[in-house]
């Protein structure tokens, strides 16, 4: 109940469904069933605790209750990963013999999803990029799976609605314009696909490698993405989700794709027209960075997404969660100004030192600045590569703003981003005739770290 009550509304403050909508119906049943996401969460839980027991103080009545706590962190993992092992060679076991049921593969894989969601929590120590590949390649046999149904009671499906349908059927259809009502099952799966996509794209950019789920982003991801939850539609608003647009997401998978393909390719020093391409296709990112950007520091023009009167339900929206309780556009602005700062960084080693960064960078502190505490983890990625590229006027703000959080805001990555961030101003300081890349400064405490 812990995890259900304030873990994972900590973790997924974005994450507020329709009235109409399953809820997080689809958590409570994954986990009854999974033993894995069981006791991910029981060690996410038992973690937390800990973390809010540090920040009640140094009373010594504490220190045993710390010390079990701590115990059975390490407990719930072990059964956890036990579980997972046992989970793996029970699937394996029946491929040999007959075909794995659809539903299993979407169990394991939501269930492998969390044991991913608790090791980003637990920060650098965890081998997050050894269970990343076997979600995704669940992911990949379930979006393949023959069982998919295009066509429901004679209307033609967008290719993620037909896999959702092809998990069961919905808990209700609304005939005209067709949408659904999605069960448990089906949400559940919607929301961890989402996730996946998510942090796949973000562990791209800290590997170097392109992301390998890029080319289903067109049928899981929404055209529209402005923080308003719909009911009954198919496609992710990852904002809804983890408070990043849909916009900015792909464009950080276009850059990191672009750089990665780049990285790969042996362009001979003549061939001038295939780096002009190039560095359009990076002009042309850019351009749609700075129209979006430009967009939101004008302001949203209306609070209800452009979607609604296509799908006819607008009288729905009233009833889903206000996007500007939780400041959706100022959250979407960070973002994509961090990943305008990528770019730059990607482009030019030098960036730092350009007006155009610098003012990128003050506007991200301005605005980090009043976000709640206990939201500022959902900004770890944006923090970290505006504080990369921070110029030395800057860097105390951003220490002072990690360094003054209490231990239960800072679990995990912003824990991560404060040591990365001191370590990145550090080599510079010391090595001022070197830049260090920004893919590097992901791995500046030894291995790629998931900002997530």
């Amino acid at each position: 109940m812990k995890y259900l009550d304030f873990v994972f509304p900590a973790l997924f403050p974005f994450y507020q469904p329709h009235i109409f909508d399953a809820g997080r119906s689809w958590l409570l049943i994954l986990l009854k069933k999974s033993k894995i996401a069981y006791h991910a969460a029981l060690g996410l839980s038992c973690y937390y605790f800990t973390m809010a027991l540090s920040d009640a103080g140094d009373i010594w009545e504490l220190a045993a209750c710390k010390q079990l706590r701590w115990k059975e962190v390490e407990q719930e993992s072990e059964k956890c990963f036990a579980s997972l092992r046992a989970e793996i060679v029970a699937i394996t076991a029946s491929i040999e013999n007959a075909p794995t049921p659809i539903l299993d593969k979407v169990e394991l894989m939501n269930s492998i999803t969390q044991v991913i969601v608790f090791e980003m929590t637990m920060g650098k120590a965890a081998p997050w990029n050894t269970h990343l590949p076997a979600a995704m390649s669940l992911f990949e046999d379930i979006m393949s799976h023959p069982g998919s149904v295009p066509i429901y009671r004679g209307r033609l499906q967008n290719k993620f609605a037909s896999v959702l349908l092809g998990l069961g059927e919905p808990s209700w259809t609304n005939p005209w314009p067709s949408n659904h009502i999605w069960s448990p099952i089906q949400a559940g799966f919607r929301f961890y696909a989402g996730l996946l996509i998510f942090v796949d794209i973000i562990a791209s950019t800290a590997t170097g490698q392109m992301p390998r789920l890029q080319s289903y982003h067109e049928d899981i991801l929404a055209t529209n993405d402005e923080a308003v939850s719909l009911a009954g539609e198919a496609k992710v608003r990852l904002s809804n989700i983890v408070g990043c647009p849909n916009w900015v997401a792909s464009s950080i998978a276009s850059i990191s794709a672009l750089t990665a393909r780049e990285q790969t390719q042996t362009i001979p020093s003549d061939s001038c027209a295939s780096r002009v391409g190039i560095i359009g296709r990076y002009a042309g990112i850019k351009q749609e960075l700075d129209e979006g950007i430009a967009a939101l520091k004008a302001g949203p023009t209306a609070s209800t997404s452009p979607d609604a009167n296509k799908n006819g339900s607008s009288d729905l929206i009233p009833l889903a969660s206000d996007p500007k309780s939780s400041n959706s556009s100022s959250f979407a602005l960070v973002w994509a100004l961090a990943t305008r700062l990528y770019l730059s960084a990607i482009l030019n080693k030098s960036a730092q030192g350009e007006p155009c960064t610098q003012a990128d960078i003050a506007h991200v502190l301005v605005l980090i600045k009043h976000v709640q505490p206990n939201r500022l983890r959902s900004l770890a990625w944006p923090i970290f590569v505006a504080g990369c590229l921070a110029p030395n006027v800057h860097q105390s703000s951003f220490g002072t703003l990690l360094a003054g959080l209490s231990s239960t805001d800072a679990v995990g990555a912003l824990s991560d981003v404060h040591q990365m961030l001191k370590q990145v101003w550090t080599f510079r300081e010391r090595h001022s005739d070197h830049e260090m890349d920004i893919t590097g400064c992901f791995a500046v405490l030894g291995s790629p770290i998931l900002l997530i």
